[in-house]
């Protein structure tokens, strides 16, 4: 992380210069987690099969999916 830098544009779009393509990827996940990490942590949740915890009877609708289609082991 050491070699990664993030830039921004006027219009807050970020550019990530890196020496290595561990190093962009990361800028890549940190510049979305500074723009997104709602949306990430939703995500998350519901594929745990934790979606009703944050969504409530909303998120239960993609929990039902994950345990029917028994997600996990698919994985």
């Amino acid at each position: 992380a050491k070699d990664v830098e993030i830039v921004r544009d006027d219009y807050g779009v970020p550019t990530v210069f890196s020496t290595t393509d561990a190093g962009a990827g990361y800028g890549l996940a940190w510049a979305h987690a500074e723009d997104d990490f709602g949306t990430i942590q939703e995500t998350l949740s519901t594929a745990k099969g934790l979606g009703g915890l944050r969504g409530g009877s909303n998120g239960l609708i993609g929990d039902y999916f994950v345990a029917a289609l028994d997600m996990r082991a698919l994985v």
